[in-house]
């Protein structure tokens, strides 16, 4: 995958299967209490899979 971390990519390279993943919230609710639940600028809001 083109967005991988550096880490994920090296891991990859050595024949690690990722099985997960996650997008968490902008900032982690660090700085504000309005960025509504699951939202990131990179991954987007994200949505349950039913």
């Amino acid at each position: 995958m083109k967005d991988d971390a550096s880490i994920i990519k090296k891991l990859r390279k050595q024949g690690c299967v990722i099985i997960g993943r996650t997008n968490l919230s902008e900032w982690a609710y660090a700085l504000s209490e309005n960025i509504p639940s699951g939202f990131s600028a990179v991954g987007g809001q994200c949505l349950h899979p039913d």
